[in-house]
């Protein structure tokens, strides 16, 4: 048995225990090999693996601006947020209410805040979808703990992914494809600092001969610098693999999150030169903040031979939120909403080889439905008072996507594809005035193109 302590110090007052036990040897299962490129350049790019392409390949032969935040940089951070890490990534701002909080993430200037979310900006976990029909990513449910990489794809490149127009994320789970001779591997962290600062993150990774499963659990939270700046979050994570064949495999993935923070209003110049860690004396008298509940479940199951590839995924989700806000009597409410839904997308993926010409054929699609709750009241102490508003919304959206890829003597790379996605909503709904509605809009057909040309000019010299 392997035991390893590490105390720590950082810049804030701060102190971090881990403790790690191995007690095996491990080895991949269920997982085909993955062509790897020689290691050419060290310094100038990175030589990473990406699967942004449905295909594992070093991300120098990639035709296209796709980021890697990897293992190394994410575990350089605190833990607590993934906006230090994400802000190395060049195109990208990400800003957060704390640690943990709600998030917005710009990519490429589009860095719309949703009710529930992140909008416009795709997300995957594993390659499976956890973006409602809506638009809307719930990247607070994501922990720094849980990641091997964060992938970004800017542009034209999401097209992969639909209507990638904002970006795609494509969160890399750490891996429990391992085989355990009777043994598991246990870690604990534990971190605290400045402003009542704690963090505890606790794993167990276990398998047998055609199974591997990894368990995750974070708590933590901080009091803030300001009157009602608290953020806390509970978060559970439950990913496994099981090789349900010679040329099968099946992964399950399990998230639970469970947030609150506060909402201390902005100061005017006056009151921040008096006491700069107070909030608006309405947000503390009216408890402005979120609570927020998410339950998602993903399965995913890919079936492989040689030279083909078909990987079909499906998700399913509900989502609860509660939020008293307000900055003054005459701006504030309290709103309840909720969401449920799921997803499937099928991708199949091909390489052929005429004439000494690589080729691959990828195409696939992917449709999602949602259910979307809203209810308002006046904001009374905290607490739902009288009545503003209420809808229903239901959303659908549908989209089909293809490539071809050409590898003309290993120098050439051309890439040809696109997407095309339609979507709709039904809204119902009535306001304290009277006004009612009852809707449905259906958009026209997006059609997304990509055309992608990358070429070898000489050993460490590529232009795409």
């Amino acid at each position: 048995m392997k035991k390893v302590m590490m105390l720590m110090g950082c810049l804030l007052p701060c102190m971090i225990w881990s403790q790690e036990v191995d007690t095996s040897k491990t080895r991949v299962i269920g997982v085909p090999e993955m062509r790897r490129a020689p290691l050419l350049i060290d310094s100038l790019l990175p030589i990473v693996p990406v699967v942004g392409f449905l295909d594992s390949r070093m991300s120098r032969d990639v035709p296209a601006p796709i980021h890697v935040v990897g293992k190394e940089l994410i575990g350089a951070t605190d833990q607590t947020s993934l906006m230090t890490a994400m802000n190395s990534v060049p195109g990208v701002m990400m800003e957060s209410r704390g640690a943990g909080g709600s998030h917005r993430i710009s990519i490429r200037g589009s860095a719309l805040r949703a009710p529930f979310a992140v909008r416009n900006v795709k997300m995957y976990v594993n390659g499976i979808a956890f973006t409602s029909p809506d638009g809307q990513s719930p990247l607070e449910v994501m922990d720094a703990a849980d990641l091997r990489s964060i992938e970004v794809m800017r542009g034209p490149s999401g097209s992969m992914w639909g209507s990638g127009n904002g970006g795609v994320l494509q969160f890399n789970l750490t891996d429990p494809f391992y085989r355990y001779n009777g043994g598991f591997v246990a870690r604990s962290e534990a971190q605290v600092g400045s402003f009542e600062q704690y963090r505890m993150n606790h794993s167990v990774l276990t398998g047998g001969k055609k199974w591997a499963l990894r368990f995750s659990q974070t708590n933590q939270s901080v009091a803030g610098y300001r009157q009602q700046e608290f953020n806390r979050k509970n978060s559970s994570l439950l990913h496994a693999r099981i090789a349900t064949g010679d040329n099968q495999t099946l992964e399950i993935i399990g998230l639970y999150y469970n947030g609150n923070w506060g909402l201390p209003g902005g100061l005017t110049s006056q009151q921040r030169d008096e006491d700069r860690t107070l909030a608006i004396p309405y947000s503390v008298d009216n408890n402005a903040s979120v609570w927020r509940d998410r339950k998602m479940l993903g399965l995913g199951h890919t079936v492989y031979k040689n030279n083909w590839k078909w990987r079909n995924t499906v998700n399913i989700y509900d989502t609860q939120k509660t939020n008293p806000y307000g900055t003054s009597a005459f701006r504030n409410g309290f709103k309840v909403e909720s969401a449920a839904g799921g997803g499937w997308r099928s991708e199949y993926s091909r390489y052929f080889n005429i004439r000494g010409v690589q080729q691959r054929f990828v195409a696939g699609g992917e449709a999602q439905m949602e259910h979307y709750f809203i209810d308002e009241t006046s904001n009374n102490g905290g607490r739902a008072g009288d009545f503003k508003y209420m809808y229903n919304v239901n959303y659908a959206n549908a989209n089909a996507f293809g490539l071809v890829e050409l590898n003309v003597l290993g120098r050439l790379h051309i890439q040809a594809g696109g997407s095309v996605l339609q979507e709709s909503q039904q809204v119902s709904g009535y306001t304290l005035s009277g006004w009612q509605t009852d809707t449905v809009h259906r958009s026209d057909l997006m059609v997304l193109p990509r055309v992608a040309v990358s070429i070898d000019l000489a050993e460490n010299w590529k232009v795409f």
